[in-house]
């Protein structure tokens, strides 16, 4: 029996390419796997919304309400979310069984005195 895993990707509107990238990147690698079914999720901001003039509020809600509403009612093995921006997401998601992928730590390499380039 194969372990499913949902890939919570970013809502579309907020065209976040490279987290787009790496969502379909995942999901073409794992296509046909042995182990694991890996399906995806997003949820799209309303366009009768955004005809309205409510567009920005709509983003928030879709981003921070409807989108983990609706990931809760999706069950799963493993519940991947794809960008640490959508870490809510893990609000309403069994804590066991959520991964949350973190790009980028610069700025906290930079709080550490890490980051940046040093003369030599």
């Amino acid at each position: 029996m194969k372990t499913s895993v949902l890939l919570l990707r970013d809502v579309p509107e907020q065209r976040l390419r490279s987290m787009e990238r790496l969502a379909h990147e995942l999901e073409s690698g794992f296509a046909g796997h042995q182990r694991f079914a890996m399906r995806a999720m997003a949820l799209h901001e309303s366009a009768a919304a955004k005809r309205a003039g409510l567009g920005t509020l709509d983003s928030y809600v879709t981003r921070f309400l409807r989108y983990p509403l609706a990931a809760g009612m999706r069950p799963s093995s493993v519940y991947h979310i794809i960008d640490q921006g959508y870490a809510h997401l893990a609000a309403l998601l069994p804590g066991d069984r959520v991964i949350a992928s973190c790009h980028d730590l610069t700025l906290l390499r930079a709080e550490e005195g890490d980051a940046g380039s040093r003369g030599r």
